[in-house]
């Protein structure tokens, strides 16, 4: 029988080094029972490890800045080593670039409609001659929209066409 092989990017190698913590009920404590220090290899590079892998602030603003240019989150990543000279000088992995890509979409994705409609509001108290009106259900869920410009007006008025957009079309909704 053939053993299967592990899909893993450590190496086996029976290191012994170990620490082994023994609890002491009586006194609810903790103490070191053994303490193994040598290691028959090399140790990992700190670039593996959890905590280096954690994206900052600036990581986190780049992802963003990177998807409102419709950038995915791999070529951010590949971006964002190029900028800093390899990809061993950022921060995380491209599973954490696209973790955190998936994440803020799950944050944007139940205000998404309220954005649009802000904006739009913005737009129309802003500018003299834009339209817009907005229609939500008794949940209050956006489901109809209306916007026109001086330029869409014009051109309404000159040809009479009108385009509709169904949101929902091949969507189980």
């Amino acid at each position: 029988m053939n053993p299967t092989k592990r899909n893993t990017i450590y190496r086996v190698t029976d290191c012994k080094a170990k620490i082994i913590v023994k609890r002491i009920k009586e006194m609810g404590e903790y103490r070191f029972d053994k303490f193994q220090e040598m290691h028959n290899h090399e140790l990992e590079d700190i670039f593996h490890l959890k905590i280096s892998r954690s994206l900052s602030y600036t990581d986190k603003e780049f992802i963003v800045w990177a998807s409102t240019t419709k950038m995915g989150a791999t070529k951010a990543y590949k971006l964002k080593s190029t900028l800093k000279g390899d990809f061993e000088h950022v921060r995380g992995k491209i599973v954490d670039y696209r973790n955190f890509k998936r994440d803020m979409g799950f944050i944007i994705e139940f205000r998404d409609a309220q954005l649009i409609v802000n904006k739009m509001t913005d737009r129309k108290n802003n500018y003299p001659n834009y339209s817009f009106y907005y229609r939500c259900d008794e949940n209050q869920v956006l489901n109809a929209m209306f916007w026109a410009d001086e330029t869409d007006k014009a051109y309404y008025s000159e040809f009479g066409d009108v385009m509709s957009l169904d949101a929902t079309f091949r969507t189980n909704k």
